[in-house]
């Protein structure tokens, strides 16, 4: 074989590997469809022990309790995952829904806010006059949980 043969191999091979790459990615955005607030990876499901605060990027504002807007100009929310009974997993605030820039931390398994309010794993509050945590739907998706960030559940959703 010829150098001139090979390095006209060469060219061609890479022009056909160019021509893929730029057919096949394309595709890939125009058919996956677009991961927004409503599907948030917050932890590897495997890896959750009991509760843990997580901050977490939006893509906008969806007037939840401690939202910020970060130097970047996007809007975080800082949240408690936590596991729950049958094998699935609670996502709430850690805001205090009666206190703004009161943030919730995690001791011996509950949640207390800066005035000592406090809640369950699950948002329920554990002292009378207390509303619960914003709450939101979470599920496991390839092994990592997955929440709405959207909008909180409601009291009835459960």
């Amino acid at each position: 074989m010829t150098p001139a043969r090979a390095a006209v191999g060469c060219l061609l091979g890479g022009i056909g590997l160019l021509a893929v790459i730029f057919l096949v990615r394309p595709l890939i955005y125009t058919l996956a469809p677009p991961r927004g607030d409503d599907a948030v990876a917050l932890v590897a499901a495997g890896t959750l022990t009991g509760p843990t605060l997580h901050t977490v990027a939006l893509v906008e504002s969806h007037g939840l309790d401690g939202e910020v807007t970060a130097p970047d100009g996007h809007v975080e929310v800082t949240v408690v995952v936590a596991p729950a009974a049958g094998g699935a997993f609670t996502v709430v605030n850690a805001s205090s829904p009666v206190e703004e820039d009161c943030p919730i931390e995690v001791l011996e398994g509950v949640l207390v806010d800066c005035a000592g309010r406090r809640w369950g794993t699950d948002g329920v509050p554990l002292d009378a006059g207390v509303p619960p945590l914003q709450r939101f739907a979470a599920h496991v998706e390839s092994g990592v949980i997955v929440a709405d960030m959207t909008r909180p559940l409601d009291a009835a959703d459960g």
